[in-house]
């Protein structure tokens, strides 16, 4: 081995257990707490003048399409958590040369599984509202065209949480927190300005989704700066597909099954009272699940960590 491979080897050992140091594990630890936290105070200041200007049914809707984003940005059958444990598998072993492969692979793998998410509930769409939901008829139609809208962003929604799973693989708990923290903050700014102009959950869901899309970018450029020849090396591999989709399959059932537990009763509410008598179950309810970011906080950063050395 020559001098120069030796000394490139050398710093990217020093670099590896800087980043997975225990200091490192704890300061990321704090970033995922800030980015889970913060937007809870927009919650509590935003929360009440929200229903007060979009009236009790309205909202809660509006917590439903919540809990739909939610719940799609788990739609990728656990490719986005594959994504962290692989990618981060490699930076520990040295092979981050072929991170742009598995990447791609992952990206266009989730692309083609939320597209089917999408039109099964394009087509789901008219009986959720008219069948499934106790909507009062005076809002159905607004609310069909909502989820229509809202069907079209799952995509956008799944590839984002997939983009995520990289960043969290390099322990870039400080990126994901800052654009956590926006996500959070506009969930409840968006709805609060649309009011100035209507109540209309239609265009209230469009700027929601568009939000999405500016978080998808600001992700993806992300990505492009942490990985060498990210933006050159675009292709599928189909020799990946195999041990990807092995992977995921075991995280898929708690990534379809946990938030379905979280938010079954919202749900329910939904089918058998009222959509109405969401609100009214959905706020007092998220101030005492907000105790779980904890220790979701803290797994976050240890499941990268521990990956990475695992070898």
């Amino acid at each position: 081995m020559s001098d120069t491979e030796k000394n490139n080897l050398f710093e990217n050992q020093v670099k590896f257990k800087s980043i997975y140091s225990g200091k490192s594990v704890a300061k990321n630890t704090i970033y995922n707490l800030l980015g889970y936290g913060l937007p809870l105070l927009f919650a509590i200041v935003l929360i009440p003048p929200l229903i007060k200007g979009l009236g009790e049914e309205r909202f809660g809707i509006l917590s439903l399409v919540w809990i739909v984003i939610g719940y799609f940005s788990f739609f990728d059958f656990g490719i986005g958590r594959t994504l962290t444990k692989i990618i981060a598998e490699k930076i520990g072993a040295k092979q981050t040369n072929e991170i742009p492969g598995i990447f791609w692979t992952s990206f266009f793998l989730i692309i083609i599984i939320s597209m089917f998410g999408a039109v099964g509930f394009v087509i789901s769409n008219h009986y959720l509202v008219y069948d499934v939901f106790k909507i009062t008829k005076n809002l159905q139609k607004e609310v069909y065209h909502s989820f229509f809208i809202l069907a079209i962003s799952i995509p956008i929604v799944t590839i984002s949480a997939g983009l995520r799973g990289t960043l969290e693989a390099y322990q870039k708990f400080a990126v994901i927190s800052i654009i956590r923290i926006i996500l959070g903050a506009f969930t409840f700014i968006v709805p609060v300005v649309c009011l100035i102009f209507t109540d209309s959950l239609v265009w209230i869901v469009t700027f929601l989704s568009l939000t999405r899309l500016i978080i998808f970018v600001l992700y993806l450029i992300q990505c492009f700066n942490l990985i060498e020849n990210l933006k050159t090396k675009i292709k599928f591999d189909f020799s990946l597909v195999k041990p990807i989709i092995r992977l995921s399959s075991w995280m898929t059932v708690s990534n379809l099954v946990g938030p379905l537990i979280i938010y079954l009763d919202r749900l329910l509410i939904g089918i058998l009272i009222s959509a109405e008598a969401i609100t009214y179950y959905a706020t007092p309810y998220e101030v005492m699940t907000k105790l779980l970011l904890i220790p979701a906080a803290i797994v976050g950063v240890l499941f990268p960590a521990f990956s990475a050395t695992y070898l």
